[in-house]
């Protein structure tokens, strides 16, 4: 091809880029894109028309490991060479390692012009370390040392939160995964405002750190039509399309509301809603390059819309969800109770705010009340999840005096244990020189640990 006709499908390829959509979105809105994929083609796709970061996770490695074989094929034999005591997994995570750094590199001058707060490619640590903090821990350390625009994901599990604060302290910018409802985004920000908050307090620098939390939209309204076929129930078909929807907008608006410095990022696409009611959100999307490349062939107009209600479309979806369960819990913030349900107790990781159920036979919390199993199920729990943290609290004020005789711990149950724990301590000094003594010793501890915690 002649070079003046290349050089003039460039330009008009350029002023296209401009024109669609999402380039259109990234100019005139406060809501940043990332391509969900470190792919060098489709990278390239996305930054020409305005993403800013992009993603990356063992699963879409394998499929760039698809599109690119030619490129990482060659690369994988030269690893087994170089290193020949190398397991399969090594191979592995080093191939995940230097894709990862490809695409930092692609993103690194974003990442300079935007003084480190944009151009920032993710990297999952390895997904079965999900209940070892440690580990994870010292896995994104690694990570974060690849390139200078790393973000490290970690899971928003209980082992995953206690590493994000501290991968925060340690200046590592952090990217939550797979959180599904608002108390997980909650502990999320929560745990990066104190990394952040001891990192300042050491003295140390925290302007180019840019931590973000994904919520899988997309999985939530999946098991939203899972639960619709499971329980058989006659719904709204468009209502389990607005459940990430209602989650993702919720957890930002309380982000936004309690000034913290993570950045919410709506993540797995299913649908086009899960672009438009997004628009105007300070909020990041993360998109697969098909999603890109349908949205901006579209004609959708580029309005914003993410301060509209997510039920708006569907005025009867809320209410019909709201016999699901799932959706309603999901958006609840943790720690918003009733009054009946918690008068003065402690918090009990269950909360009832602005929910269409119910949770009180007095029915005074927000929303209107349910009748059936499904609400009688949501009461229960409720008192069981509070029963456990009184427990362990002894704070059982303004609990009414038949349940707090019913569940209350009483002293002979503690004392029926030391009893059990003594008699068990006498049976095994009886056989303590057989081989059995060193279980029969650990059952003694074993015993009377419970009988100390009171359990």
């Amino acid at each position: 091809m002649c070079p003046a006709v290349e050089l003039e499908r460039r330009i008009d390829a350029d002023e296209r880029a401009d024109e669609s959509p999402l380039a259109v979105m990234a100019r005139t809105t406060p809501t940043e894109y990332w391509n969900d994929s470190c792919a060098v083609a489709e990278l390239d796709y996305a930054i020409a028309r305005g993403a800013v970061g992009a993603t990356s996770n063992p699963t879409i490695v394998g499929e760039v490991l698809k599109k690119e074989h030619d490129v990482w094929l060659p690369r994988i034999q030269a690893i087994a060479r170089e290193r020949p005591l190398a397991s399969d997994v090594d191979t592995t995570w080093q191939l995940i390692e230097e894709m990862a750094a490809r695409g930092a590199a692609q993103l690194a001058s974003i990442h300079r012009g935007a003084a480190g707060r944009r151009g920032r490619l993710s990297i999952q640590t390895n997904p079965t370390f999900f209940r070892d903090a440690a580990r994870m821990l010292e896995q994104g350390r690694r990570f974060a040392e690849l390139a200078p625009n790393m973000q490290v994901k970690f899971p928003a599990t209980a082992a995953g939160i206690a590493a994000i604060e501290v991968a925060t302290f340690l200046g590592i910018s952090i990217n939550a995964t797979v959180s599904f409802t608002v108390p997980q985004a909650l502990a999320v920000g929560q745990a990066v405002e104190q990394g952040l908050s001891r990192r300042q307090a050491a003295g140390l620098d925290t302007s180019e750190m840019s931590p973000v939390c994904t919520v899988m939209m997309g999985r939530l309204d999946d098991w939203m039509k899972a639960i619709v076929e499971r329980d058989d129930l006659a719904l709204d078909p468009a209502a389990p399309n607005w459940a990430g929807i209602a989650v993702f907008k919720r957890a930002a608006a309380i982000f936004s509301e309690r000034g913290w410095r993570t950045r919410p990022l709506a993540a797995a696409y299913r649908h086009v809603l899960h672009w438009t009611e997004l628009i105007g959100g300070n909020v990041t999307l993360t998109m697969p390059y098909q999603w890109q490349r349908r949205f901006n062939s579209s004609n959708v107009e580029v309005l914003p819309r993410f301060d509209e209600p997510s039920s708006s479309a569907s005025p009867t979806s809320g209410a019909r969800m709201s016999r699901m369960g799932s959706p309603s819990r999901s958006s609840i913030p943790t720690g918003r109770r009733c009054a009946p349900c918690a008068p003065s107790s402690p918090r009990t990781g269950i909360s009832f705010g602005q929910s269409t159920r119910s949770c009180c036979p007095t029915r005074t919390c927000a929303g209107p009340p349910e009748a059936g199993p499904s609400r009688r199920r949501l009461r229960a729990r409720c008192f069981r999840l509070r029963r456990g943290v009184l427990r362990r609290t002894g704070d059982w004020a303004g609990v009414p005096r038949e349940q707090g005789e019913r569940y209350r711990p009483d002293q002979r149950d503690h004392e029926q244990r030391r009893a059990h724990a003594e008699r068990n301590r006498e049976h095994a000094a009886d056989v303590r020189g057989n081989d059995k003594g060193e279980v029969l010793h650990a059952l003694v501890d074993r015993a009377e640990r419970h009988a100390v915690l009171g359990r």
